[in-house]
Parts: structure tokens; sequence; C-alpha cells
């Protein structure tokens, strides 16, 4: 391990964010890690926690004089922001699991009583640090630049990266959102063929750059349009002079 450097001290929770150059097995990559207290305070002791390098440059390397994040992903707010992501990923992602044929639409059906429920609950995207201002958009929409921590368990399960089953993969992407009728803050425009192609590109990074056997995050087909009913024209009926 070399080079390691402080990118930013997070003074309202008392955490430095640094990065380091690890070497092994003839390559070389970097990685982040944070120290802090283990009370989240000035007292206690201190505890050094591993994190994905690309959030601690986006979270630490934007603060201002105060120790504070320059980025805030205003007008949407940081909260808003992280809970729209969410939300867009499991949404995406219940569309890819949904059985497509009518076979598979039953079988789901039947088991449904029997299914368990996870004994480890998860969230899709462990992170969420704007790495920029939002921009605005058409209307309403705001376009905001974001670093995310996305759970992958496609390539996990391939790679057996982890035990838990997913890989951990940094994306980076500007993510559109405007609010709906009621105000609330959701993912617009392209945000499932964005944030696929951001998967993607982590995979094949992740990989190494050659290695594309893992292919792109499948998007769900849309639904064929109901077949249209012709009725045939009757005649006019008859009237009984």
């Amino acid at each position: 391990m070399s080079a390691l450097r402080e990118i930013g001290f997070l003074k309202p929770d008392n955490v430095r964010g640094c990065l380091a150059t690890l070497s092994r097995d003839g390559k070389t990559e970097a990685i982040g890690f944070t120290i802090g207290s283990d009370s989240g305070g000035s007292g206690g002791g201190t505890v050094v926690r591993g994190a994905e390098a690309a959030i601690v440059e986006a979270r630490f390397g934007a603060l201002d004089a105060e120790g504070r994040p320059q980025h805030n992903a205003e007008p949407v707010g940081r909260p808003a922001l992280a809970d729209a992501l969410r939300e867009g990923v499991d949404n995406l992602e219940a569309r890819m699991r949904a059985p497509k044929t009518l076979q598979e639409r039953l079988r789901a059906l039947r088991e449904m009583p029997l299914m368990a429920i996870d004994p480890d609950p998860r969230l899709a995207l462990t992170e969420v640090e704007p790495a920029g201002a939002c921009q605005a958009g058409d209307g309403q929409q705001q376009v905001c630049p974001v670093v995310m921590v996305y759970d992958d368990r496609r390539l996990g399960a391939i790679g057996g990266v982890r035990a838990s089953g997913a890989a951990s993969l940094p994306l980076r992407a500007e993510i559109t959102l405007a609010p709906d009728d009621i105000g609330v803050w959701r993912v617009d425009g392209d945000f499932d063929r964005r944030f696929a192609m951001a998967v993607v590109e982590a995979r094949l990074h992740k990989q190494g750059a050659t290695d594309a056997a893992l292919g792109p995050l499948e998007l769900p087909e849309p639904p064929p349009p109901p077949p249209q009913i012709v009725l045939p024209k009757l005649p006019p009926p008859k009237v009984a002079r």
C-alpha cells in the first residue's frame, strides 16, 4: 500500500476521507477508507472503515471552508435524491424479475403463498452522493450528477466477488428527476437506460476492459399492445311499415 493521502475532513461528522494505492499481483487500484471516532463524535476511539474510492472522492473532495459538503443536490436535496434513485432502481429490478410468459405467471401465483421472506434484506444502492450541482432541465426537471454504489448480485454470482453474493460497483451517471403531482421527487427521462449503461461500464471496469462476457443489463421489453377487436359492421335494422 502506498500514496496514502487525505482527501477531506467532514467536520460535522468528525470523519476524514482518505485514498491509497493498493498494489498486488502486478496490478494497482485506488482504495478508499475513512478515519473517525467509533461514537461518531469527538470522543471515543478511532475507527478505520473501508469505503469506495469514488464515494470518498465525491463526498470529501468538495467541502467548503467549514468542512461541509458543497454539493447537496439543490433543489432536490440529498434525502430526496437518494430516495428517488433507490425507488427507481428497485422498480427497474422488479420489472427485470417479472415473469414474462403465461406459464411463468401461473407458476408464480401458485408458489407465492410458499415464498419465504428474504432473510438478508438489502438496499440495491448502498451509497448515493451528489457529484456536482444539479442543472435545470425541461419544465420542472433537474439533471443531477451522482456517484452511487450498487450491489450487483449478477456480477457477484458469476465472479464470486463477495461472500454475500453481491459485487460492490461504483457508478457515475447524470440522472434526471422531476416532482410528481404531490411534490415528491422521482426519477424521470431515460433513467433505465442511463442506469443500465452505468452498470455495464462498471462491470467491464471491474472485470477488465476487454471482458464483455457479462453483457448489458437486460431491460424488460415493453408489453405488446392489446389486440384490437374489429366488430363486423351490421346492416341498419329494418323498420316494419
